[in-house]
């Protein structure tokens, strides 16, 4: 497979395009299927309420991700949250009451197109969007290896990542990530650089 190394020509755009939004849902999950064994809805109840980043070459669809926050006066939660698993509550010292915080997930690129600078790209303008929304703290659920990757990545746009290893993830929610789910990543976007 050739990689694809002209991030220059491609496209970050957040929407609400129908037909673009459509693309990634599909992409999205013939990528799940194809690489991971997954076979994971089109679309699901976060991506009502998410704010989705697509990536685009001209008018293709290369990929993806979401933004779902969580703010002190709504009733949201993020994907990774349940009644029981808030991080609200397990951790305490973040004082998420009282600010917003937000999960990153879905990120989905064909494979020619996976590349650092693509990749730094993709996040920078996550994380824009974020500061744009008043988002302190994202948070990710991954297996460790892509969290590693993850915190390259946010050390090359100027911020620290905290793998946080030693919260217990319920089997129920590792169910929900495919049993994917090994550490939960964060960045405080306060943090910079």
């Amino acid at each position: 497979m050739q990689m694809i190394n002209h991030a220059n020509d491609l496209s970050y755009d957040f929407t609400i395009n129908r037909e673009s939004l459509k693309q990634y849902f599909k992409l999205r999950k013939q990528i799940y299927a194809k690489e991971l064994g997954i076979t994971i809805p089109e679309k699901d109840e976060f991506d009502l309420i998410s704010h989705i980043c697509i990536v685009k070459k001209k008018h293709f669809v290369i990929g993806g991700a979401r933004i779902t926050i969580c703010e002190p006066t709504s009733m949201n939660i993020l994907p990774m949250e349940e009644n029981d698993f808030m991080l609200k509550d397990i951790l305490p010292h973040l004082s998420l009451h009282n600010v917003v915080y937000a999960e990153y997930s879905k990120l989905a690129l064909l494979p020619s197109y996976r590349n650092a600078e693509i990749s730094k790209n993709l996040y920078e303008k996550l994380n824009q969007k974020s500061l744009q929304l008043g988002v302190r703290y994202i948070f990710a659920i991954t297996p460790l290896s892509q969290a590693r990757r993850y915190s390259l990545t946010y050390t090359q746009l100027g911020y620290t990542s905290h793998i946080l290893k030693n919260i217990d993830i319920p089997e129920r929610i590792m169910k929900k990530y495919h049993d994917l789910a090994e550490c939960i990543s964060m960045v405080d976007l306060m943090e910079h650089s």
